[in-house]
């Protein structure tokens, strides 16, 4: 009779504890301004993804949140500082796929993505476009035919050494079994130019930028890494030409230095979230190419370790080095 009295007074505990733990979160509001690490400049995808959402966010919080850009080191110095700061919820950093390659990458990281962060929220990706010039290729098999009979093998670009977009394709090329010569460029206008140019033959470039080219007849899209085909480029999706498992796309995320409180942590997740869904937030994403995920930060945690797998066999693989 005790041990069941215990039992129903722990029960009954328990149940009260979990409405004062929402109520808790619900209430938290940061004891000064939300400091919002971009290790980027301005410009580009992650910082409008951002500057979108920073009045939702300063709205629901009730303090502001000041975007303070730390660029350098491909994304590596303002990490680093968002992971020295302290877990109080005040600090937040842009998590992107360059998290986790830098993590594959640097021999001597000054930081640990899975032991120094914690996910928030993931918010929203880009899907990535594999283009040709017109003259390669018709279509992804034609590719690899192109490349198997040319010396040196397909030329393909990308914005950088290390890049989603390199990543990517050395991803297709080990999967396709086909040779290509890696030509990294410094962002992609030049590498756009080159492509059209037929200086290079292909690449994985993001989507928003493929509609004018391709429409233009300057490109050709061979495929989409989204879900579904894009009517729009008459492209299909990689699924569908037997490359389901291609990973290259661009995808924006939050995450805080490790040890929050739980509070503070699902407050801010609520509240990012939230703003990605809110409709005209979410008709200006999608209209700059995003694709809104709003995923859980359990969710976007078990996608980081997903990918961070993949981007580690494909490194090795490959032979990518910093180069």
């Amino acid at each position: 009779m005790q041990r069941s009295r215990r039992l129903l007074l722990q029960h009954s505990l328990a149940l009260s504890a979990a409405p004062l733990g929402m109520a808790r979160a619900a209430d938290w509001v940061p004891a000064g301004p939300l400091r919002f690490i971009l290790p980027i400049g301005p410009g580009g995808a992650s910082d409008l993804m951002f500057r979108t959402l920073q009045n939702s966010v300063a709205a629901a919080l009730g303090q502001p949140m000041v975007i303070d850009y730390k660029p350098g080191g491909g994304t590596v110095i303002g990490t680093e500082m968002a992971a020295r700061a302290a877990p109080d919820g005040l600090t937040l950093c842009l998590a992107a796929n360059s998290t986790l390659i830098n993590q594959g990458l640097h021999p001597a990281l000054p930081y640990q993505v899975f032991r120094d962060f914690q996910p928030i929220a993931r918010l929203g990706i880009v899907p990535h476009v594999l283009v040709c010039h017109p003259a390669v290729a018709q279509d992804l098999a034609g590719l690899v035919r192109f490349a198997r009979n040319k010396p040196g093998g397909v030329s393909f670009a990308s914005y950088g050494q290390g890049t989603s977009n390199h990543l990517g394709f050395e991803h297709l090329r080990l999967l396709a079994d086909f040779p290509a010569t890696h030509v990294p460029y410094r962002g992609g206008p030049p590498a756009y130019a080159d492509l059209m140019a037929g200086r290079v033959d292909a690449m994985f470039m993001n989507l928003p930028g493929a509609f004018q080219p391709v429409e233009a007849g300057r490109m050709r899209a061979l495929g989409v890494t989204s879900a579904t085909r894009l009517p729009r480029l008459d492209a299909p999706s990689m699924a569908e030409i037997g490359q389901p498992d291609v990973l290259s796309n661009t995808w924006t995320g939050v995450v805080a230095p490790a040890g929050l409180p739980p509070a503070v942590a699902a407050r801010l997740e609520a509240v990012f979230l939230a703003a990605v869904q809110e409709a005209d937030n979410r008709r200006r994403l999608e209209e700059a190419g995003f694709t809104i995920l709003a995923e859980s930060a359990q969710a976007f945690g078990a996608a980081m370790r997903a990918d961070f797998a993949i981007y580690q066999r494909v490194i090795a693989q490959a032979g990518v080095t910093l180069g």
